[in-house]
C-alpha cells in the first residue's frame, strides 16, 4: 500500500507504480475537481479508481463515474465495506456503496413523478411568462387577473418545484439534523462540506439553487467562501448561517450574500426562508430572531 497526500505526489506515484487500485479523496490538496481522475487514467489507464468521499448525490456519483472512476464510497463507510469495495473494483465490476444507490433510487423516481405535471394549466402558464422574463405586474396585466393572484400562484409553483441546496458547515450535528428537516420537507440536499474549501471544490462540479455558508469554520471563514464561490459564476444563491446574530455579521452579509440566518431560524422558520430567497423581488433576504 502507498499513501500520498497531495494530487502531484499522487500522480507522481501512478507513474513510477503503476497502482492497482486508487483510493481518491477528491478534497485533498492539488487535486483540482473529478476531472483529476482522467489526469490519472491518461497516465495509468488499468489503474481503478474508487472515490472516497461524503457527497451523496446522483450528480455527483454520475460526474465521478463518467470521468472514470469504478467505485464510489462514503468517508463514513465501515472498513468491512471499504475491503467489499476494493475486492468488487479489482475482480472488474463497479461498486457504489449503498448509502448512494438509495438517494440515486430515490432522485430517479422523484423525476419520473414529474413536478410540472402536478401544476396546473394556470401555473403552467405563469411559469412559462414568468421564464420568458414577465414581471408580476405584466403577467397579471397578460392573463386579467390581479397580481395578487400571480403571487399566490408563485408561491405554490415554488413549493411544488423541487429546490436543490448545498450546506457547508463544520458541524456534523448541524448538517444531520438539517439534512433530515429539508428532506422531510421534500427539499433535496445535493451535497455538503465540513470545511470551506472541501465546499468550493465540491461546488465545481455541482448546480445547487442555494447554499448554506456557516460563518465561523476552522479553514476559512463563510464571508471569504462566498467571495470564493463568486468567482465560480454560477447562478446559485449564497445564504450565510451562524450562531452569532450580531449587526456586523448582517451588515457584510448584505454586501456578499443573497441571505442570512441564524441557526435557530433555520429549523423554525426553513419554507419561509428559501421561498424569500427565491422569491424575484427581494435581493438580499435577511431574517431576524
Amino acid at each position: 500500500m502507498i499513501v500520498a497526500s497531495t494530487g502531484n505526489e499522487i500522480i507522481s506515484k501512478t507513474k513510477e507504480l503503476n497502482p492497482d487500485i486508487i483510493l481518491l479523496d477528491i478534497s485533498m490538496p492539488e487535486v483540482e475537481n473529478l476531472s483529476f481522475c482522467k489526469k490519472i487514467k491518461e497516465i495509468s489507464p488499468n489503474t481503478k479508481i474508487i472515490i472516497l468521499t461524503m457527497h451523496f448525490s446522483e450528480e455527483y456519483v454520475k460526474e465521478a463515474f463518467k470521468n472514470g472512476t469504478e467505485g464510489y464510497i462514503l468517508k463514513d463507510s465501515s472498513f468491512s465495506e471499504l475491503e467489499i469495495a476494493i475486492k468488487s473494483v479489482f475482480e472488474g465490476h463497479t461498486y457504489i456503496t449503498p448509502k448512494v444507490s438509495k438517494v440515486i433510487i430515490k432522485d430517479y423516481l422523484q423525476k419520473e413523478q414529474n413536478p410540472l405535471k402536478t401544476l396546473t394549466e394556470r401555473q403552467k402558464e405563469i411559469l412559462k411568462l414568468i421564464a420568458e422574463g414577465y414581471s408580476s405586474k405584466e403577467i397579471a396585466y397578460k392573463l386579467n387577473i390581479s397580481i395578487k393572484t400571480v403571487e399566490a400562484h408563485k408561491s405554490q409553483i415554488e413549493e411544488i418545484t423541487m429546490v436543490k441546496v448545498f450546506i457547508i458547515d463544520d458541524s456534523k450535528d448541524f448538517i444531520n439534523s438539517a439534512i433530515k428537516l429539508l428532506t422531510e420537507e421534500g427539499i433535496e440536499v445535493i451535497g455538503y462540506a465540513y470545511s470551506g474549501k472541501e465546499g468550493i471544490e465540491s461546488l465545481q462540479n455541482l448546480n445547487p439553487d442555494i447554499v448554506f455558508v456557516d460563518i465561523v469554520m476552522p479553514d476559512m471563514d463563510g464571508f471569504s467562501v462566498i467571495k470564493e464561490l463568486k468567482k465560480l459564476n454560477n447562478p446559485f444563491k449564497t445564504v450565510i448561517l451562524t450562531l452569532y446574530d450580531n449587526d456586523e455579521y448582517r451588515k457584510v452579509s448584505e454586501e456578499i450574500a443573497d441571505g442570512f440566518v441564524s441557526k435557530s431560524d433555520f429549523f423554525s422558520k426553513i419554507k419561509e426562508i428559501l421561498e424569500g430567497i427565491l422569491r424575484e423581488e427581494k435581493k438580499k433576504t435577511i431574517y431576524k430572531k
